[in-house]
């Protein structure tokens, strides 16, 4: 299975020729991602993580497609409602070829004065956990991590990598994060993944990992089988591309 990050919180999992696509919100590039669609997962209604334009557009276009949310995001996607399936908390489905299991019924509260909202997350193939906005406990071998967010602190962030204690974190909801917090918030997250014995990598929209019978495999040079052999190659990896290049920076 590959792992392809996009903007913000949107993932790609493509398997066997066939593509989910996990909440494609407003600051997720490029316009015609959900074309590649099989199925589009959508965690919850709040706009970084669903565009309902975009989404409605697509399901018109495209009458096979299939859209898996909560009710509340269900009721915006009326138009095309023979095209969207709810689902709650402890569902399992078969969902174009993938293992679908939905874990989490409410978003993350934290620091924040925002109404509460109903938020699923998505287990894909016993393997890859996206929780939305949550903080979700679930044994997850590859966990997406929530980072940049007003209603969590860098501790709750750090709590939850801790207490899912996955093998591998990759990072997301990190669109609104400035060059200087996203540098910030890499050093934190791999110090802590080093120090847990997690494999970590700060993906950027476009790249791709993959993740093939629960074991990690990237465009990874040899000889890099062990864990350790990883990190320190990202590491590496992580300090050139800094000299080289510089992030594009989010309002």
């Amino acid at each position: 299975m590959e792992l392809t990050k996009y903007g913000h919180a949107c993932v790609k999992l493509t398997k066997g020729g066939k593509v989910l696509i996990i909440d494609p919100g407003m600051l997720t590039p490029p316009p015609d991602l959900l074309d590649e669609a099989n199925a589009i997962l959508i965690t919850h209604e709040h706009f970084d993580h669903f565009d309902d334009e975009r989404v409605l557009y697509t399901a018109k276009r495209d009458p096979r497609l299939t859209i898996y949310t909560c009710a509340a995001v269900a009721d915006r996607l009326s138009a095309v409602k023979s095209q969207v399936q709810i689902v709650k908390d402890g569902d399992r489905l078969a969902v174009a070829g993938f293992d679908v299991s939905v874990i989490g019924k409410e978003h993350h509260v934290g620091r924040s004065s925002v109404p509460v909202v109903e938020n699923v997350g998505f287990f894909i193939d016993q393997e890859v956990f996206h929780p939305g906005d949550a903080l979700t406990l679930y044994p997850a071998p590859t966990l997406l991590l929530p980072t940049q967010a007003g209603w969590m602190t860098d501790a709750d962030m750090i709590g939850y990598l801790q207490q899912v204690n996955p093998q591998r974190v990759f990072p997301i909801h990190d669109g609104g994060a400035s060059d200087w917090r996203s540098d910030e918030l890499e050093t934190m997250l791999r110090e802590e993944a080093e120090r847990m014995g997690t494999v970590f990598m700060w993906l950027e929209p476009g790249d791709t990992v993959i993740l093939p019978d629960g074991s990690l495999s990237t465009h990874l040079p040899e000889p890099l089988s062990d864990l350790q052999g990883i990190i320190d190659w990202e590491t590496r990896k992580s300090r050139v591309t800094r000299k080289h290049s510089t992030r594009k920076t989010h309002g």
